[in-house]
């Protein structure tokens, strides 16, 4: 009896499940679905209780199902080790618009939390329910209180709101009396964190109503006039003809007019996301306008030679070293699809690092680059890559 999908209107939302290992993620997963899949007093078990699963592969080891609330959809993806969702954070295979972070009442807060809500931000993950799990083995009011502070500070600390909710429940128990055809106390839990789920996290905002947002990939000067042609992707945001723009990049930071839109040879009056095209900047002088700067809506971005990121190291498998060397200089930093060359600094003093690790790392460019916490990079040396980046913070270079 798997669920049937019946309005398409629904909006959808890609929700992950964070937590340290350990602490009843997958547990959760099988809780909601089998929570959802039961339908006139019957128990659905088995393979019926996921719509869909995939990822199975052995290259992505996250478990996605798909679901419905009576006000949404929900596409949960289930992360199955602190590695696969520090991977999925860095590499943004999986984009997320909200997420479960389940902590254990019985052991607490751990490293691994405090790690993957940061990230979540950077990522821009939107919101955050917290499944406080494993609450049957706890009877410890004060430290279920202890608890709920904790996560609520480190959520307050990374930019959340101190009214995202934190459901007190257990998977566990919940699933043992979904198996019995008993409603109580657990399997309300798991009700009600879907409750949360639909009022707590906000639908995506679509990319079209964010700042604007382009790459520049290819630059012509229009000879003796005095303008120049910006072609490239629209990351987010949209643009018309005849408004304000910024060069960020390379030490240039100057607002200009986009006074023409062009598409394949064809005027255009706007640009969306996801599109590609010519913009004429007026009044620009030769090589200012540059590859690998961007244009942006005034005011939304800056450039910096220096940031900090977390840098996830790929295993010997994933074409990269089991004992990948950091400690030289002469890396190269693909950003946008351009190169820059720079310098990394381990944040922590470590006799070595291995692969299939993340760590925290300071990297410093030879010029300055348009940057923002969540852009994303390739680390190369010698034509190799050593790393897959996401900067956390840039740095404002000393005056």
């Amino acid at each position: 009896m798997v669920q049937n999908f019946t309005e398409a209107n629904k909006p959808e939302i890609t929700i992950g499940v964070l937590g340290q290992d350990g602490h009843g993620k997958t547990a959760l997963t099988t809780a909601i679905t089998q929570s959802l899949a039961r339908q006139d007093d019957s128990v659905v078990t088995g393979e019926e209780i996921v719509t869909s699963i995939e990822g199975n592969g052995e290259d992505n080891k996250n478990r996605t199902s798909v679901y419905e609330t009576e006000a949404r959809r929900y596409r949960h993806v289930d992360c199955r080790s602190h590695r696969d969702i520090m991977k999925n954070f860095i590499l943004h295979r999986i984009p997320l618009h909200g997420a479960i972070l389940v902590v254990s009442a019985v052991e607490g807060v751990a490293s691994q939390t405090r790690e993957q809500v940061r990230l979540a931000n950077v990522s821009g993950v939107s919101a955050i329910v917290v499944f406080l799990n494993k609450c049957d083995l706890s009877d410890d009011t004060e430290l279920l209180e202890k608890i709920d502070q904790e996560v609520r500070a480190i959520l307050l600390a990374n930019g959340y709101s101190n009214d995202d909710p934190i459901i007190r429940g257990s998977a566990t128990a919940a699933l043992n009396s979904l198996h019995t055809g008993v409603f109580d106390f657990w399997t309300n839990s798991i009700r009600e964190l879907l409750g949360a789920m639909d009022t707590s996290i906000p639908v995506p905002q679509r990319l079209e109503y964010k700042p604007f947002l382009m790459r520049i990939e290819e630059v012509f000067d229009i000879s003796g006039k005095g303008n120049t042609i910006a072609m490239g992707w629209i990351e987010r945001g949209s643009i018309q003809i005849n408004a304000g723009v910024e060069i960020v990049g390379f030490g240039l930071h100057r607002l200009v007019i986009g006074t023409d839109l062009e598409q394949r040879h064809k005027k255009r009056d706007h640009f969306i996301p996801g599109e590609q095209g010519g913009i004429l900047l007026r009044g620009l002088r030769k090589n200012e306008a540059q590859r690998g700067q961007v244009l942006a809506a005034p005011g939304t971005i800056r450039a910096y030679s220096r940031f900090r990121a977390t840098l996830y190291l790929p295993t010997a498998q994933e074409n990269g070293s089991d004992r990948p060397d950091l400690s030289d200089t002469g890396f190269v930093f693909s950003i946008r699809s351009v190169e820059f060359n720079g310098k990394l600094k381990l944040d922590k003093e470590t006799d070595a690092v291995h692969g299939g690790e993340t760590i925290e790392v300071t990297g410093e460019l030879e010029t300055s680059v348009a940057m923002e916490a969540g852009l994303r990079f390739v680390l190369r040396r010698d034509g190799s890559v050593k790393g897959f980046g996401i900067v956390t913070e840039p740095i404002e270079d000393p005056s």
